[in-house]
């Protein structure tokens, strides 16, 4: 099992989310963080004084299978707009090794561990 972490643009999450489902990967978490210091973000004048902001971006995160990892990677390359003409990245996809995980349940039997 492998984890997929995508740092993608806001306004592609749907095409990214649905190319994802029709792949039939289900372990998909979406969190909102900020780019890196490397891309050029937002400079604004805010009570006289000059403020950088940085853009926004979301971070998914898949788990998957390793046979299907080379076809999550690709999708989201296509969907993320690997094509884009603009200068700074649109996406950047690192693929992790998944040894252990935890099922934790409401009830009060112990966690399930997998491997």
């Amino acid at each position: 099992m492998k984890l997929i972490t995508a740092i993608i643009r806001p306004e592609t999450l749907e095409a990214v989310w649905v190319a994802i489902d029709r792949l039939g990967l289900s372990l998909l978490s979406v969190s909102q963080v900020i780019g890196d210091r490397t891309e050029v973000g937002y400079s604004f004048v805010y009570r006289g004084r000059a403020v950088y902001s940085p853009r926004p971006k979301l971070r998914l995160e898949i788990a998957a299978a390793d046979t299907a990892v080379a076809a999550a990677v690709k999708v989201i390359a296509r969907e993320a707009g690997a094509e884009s003409p603009e200068r700074d990245a649109v996406a950047k996809v690192f693929v992790t090794d998944v040894y252990q995980w935890v099922n934790i349940h409401d009830d009060r039997d112990p966690p399930a561990i997998a491997s």
